[in-house]
Order: C-alpha cells, then sequence, then structure tokens
C-alpha cells in the first residue's frame, strides 16, 4: 500500500510523520498524525477496492475524506408547449418572410424581362438600319396560309414546327422572347409573352399596311414598340399589340403581370415599367392598354 518515514526529535510529545501513500496512479504525500494513521488507511483500502467509482486522480481526490462530488447529468427533452412556441414562432416568421422573398423573386424576373426587352429592341433598331431604315415587319403569310413569318418565329402550320423568326438573326436566340414570369397558352410557339406594335409599327400584311420608316416616327420615346402582351382568362399569349381602337384590341393587350406593372420598349430603345393600364376589364383585369385612346401606340 505504501511506506512511513519519520523521526521524533528529543521533547518532542507527538510525532508527525511524513507519509507517502501510492494508490494505483495517486500518490498523496503530508504530514499526518500517527493516531491518524489506522482512520486514513482504512480509507485509502476503501477507495483502492473500488477503482470502478474513479475516472481520473481528481474523483479520487474529491471522494478522499468520505465526501463524494460525481454528478450525474441527466438529458431533458422539449415540453408539448415549448414545442408549440417554437412551431408558433416559426409559422409567425414564414408568413413575415415568404412574402418578401415572393417579392424580391419577381422583381428579379422583371429585370430579367426587361433585359430581354431591350436585346429585342436592339435587334429591331439593326435590322431597320439594314433595310433601309424601314421597321420588321410584323407578320405576312404564304400564298396559302399554311406560313406565318413573324418577327419572332415562322410557324408552318401544317407541321407544327417553329423555326427562326425574322429578327432572330439579330438576336441569336429564341429564348428571349420569353417573359420569365409568363404563363400561358403559346399558340404554337417555343417561347411567347411579348407582343410588337401592329399596326402602327409593324404594319399589317393581311390589310396591306406597311411598316413605318424610322424617320416617320414623330416621337419614338413616346412610341410603345414591344410590351409585355396577353390576354383573356386563364391567360393567353399574343404576338401583336393592338391600340384600343383596333378591333383586334381584345386580342392584343398590354398585360400587368409584373406586381401590377407591365415593362415597355419604346421605339427609341429605352425600356421602363409602366403602372398605368387603361380600358381593362373582367374577367382579365390584369390585362389592358397602355393608353386611354391610341396615343402611345401612334404618335404621329
Amino acid at each position: 500500500m505504501g511506506h512511513l518515514s519519520g523521526s521524533r526529535p528529543p521533547g518532542v510529545h507527538s510525532v508527525y510523520v511524513l507519509a507517502v501513500v501510492d494508490v494505483g496512479p495517486l500518490s498523496i504525500i503530508g504530514l499526518r498524525h500517527p493516531a491518524s494513521f489506522p482512520s486514513t488507511l482504512s480509507n485509502l483500502r476503501k477507495i483502492d477496492r473500488q477503482p470502478a467509482l474513479f475516472t481520473n486522480n481528481a474523483d479520487r481526490l474529491s471522494t478522499f475524506g468520505g465526501k463524494s462530488r460525481m454528478k450525474l447529468h441527466s438529458r431533458k427533452a422539449f415540453t408539448l408547449i415549448e414545442l408549440l412556441v417554437v412551431i408558433a414562432i416559426i409559422a409567425i416568421l414564414a408568413a413575415i418572410l415568404f412574402p418578401v422573398f415572393a417579392k424580391a423573386r419577381e422583381k428579379a424576373r422583371q429585370a430579367s424581362c426587361a433585359s430581354n426587352l431591350k436585346q429585342i429592341a436592339t435587334a429591331w433598331m439593326m435590322y431597320a438600319q439594314d433595310y433601309d431604315e424601314t421597321a420588321c415587319m410584323s407578320y405576312y403569310y404564304s400564298a396559302d396560309y399554311s406560313q406565318e413569318y413573324s418577327w419572332d418565329y415562322h410557324i408552318d402550320w401544317n407541321t407544327g414546327q417553329a423555326y427562326d423568326g425574322l429578327l432572330t438573326p439579330y438576336t441569336k436566340s429564341g429564348q428571349i422572347n420569353k417573359c420569365p414570369s409568363f404563363s400561358g397558352q403559346t399558340w404554337g410557339r417555343p417561347n411567347s409573352g411579348y407582343a410588337y406594335n401592329a399596326p402602327y409599327i409593324g404594319g399589317e400584311s393581311y390589310y396591306g399596311i406597311a411598316p413605318v420608316t424610322i424617320g416617320g416616327l414623330a416621337a419614338p420615346a413616346e412610341t410603345v414598340l414591344f410590351a409585355d402582351a396577353g390576354y383573356g382568362s386563364p391567360l393567353n399569349g399574343c404576338q401583336y399589340l393592338r391600340a384600343p381602337s383596333d378591333s383586334l384590341y381584345n386580342y392584343g393587350k398590354a398585360h400587368f403581370r409584373h406586381s401590377g406593372t407591365a415593362n415597355v420598349a419604346y421605339a427609341d430603345g429605352h425600356v421602363k415599367a409602366t403602372a398605368r393600364k387603361y380600358n381593362y376589364s373582367a374577367p382579365d383585369t390584369d390585362c389592358g392598354s397602355l393608353s386611354q385612346d391610341d396615343s402611345a401606340y401612334d404618335r404621329n
């Protein structure tokens, strides 16, 4: 167990002995009175017989003297009330944040839409420069009306196949013809969402109306060129934007799909969002004209 060593000086009635006790990896060194040896050794024997109760020297020391400091840890589970409170807080945060995220996502889509319209307007201007300052035609048909050649696509109505449109050589991609926020009937077109101002700018070959020349536009910065468009409920896509006085107006309206606004490209090339909606009615209240009369479509 250990060893004891000491001496008794002359004239000293009580002797303290240096004790060195080894208990496994533990050594206890100290001055003890001889009278305390039996109880001390007895305690040490008890300690040495129960090694499983200790995990380190500190635990052995804390037990020495009969005082145990071992702590039993228990895991406390959440109560039902606590769980319900957490769920309620999450629900409240979701109700607050989800609309914010939805608005942010729609803003991103609107920005992408504006970029598409800017590229289409630039392609339109490049086309006009290549064709003696004459605007791209809205559309024209083959003699048997089986082929539609439009600003966005060439549609073979015999097969339903879509090919490059009149502006595609300048846009280089049909993907920009799709508004990211558009969801509706596309009438055979791979991408849809925008309409071209017909007949005031692109003309109307069916009625013998020729497209305008760039010099013939009195106020290009105020004349609609392309816009978010659609009609009906459920929504249908359309490719030709109609002024309020046009007999086909109900099939060529601007669509205010971006949180109550519509992106519009003007004949000078700039793009902006507008919330000014006119001549709308149920059930397609998100669709209307860009001016009360024809002034936004024809400034001459």
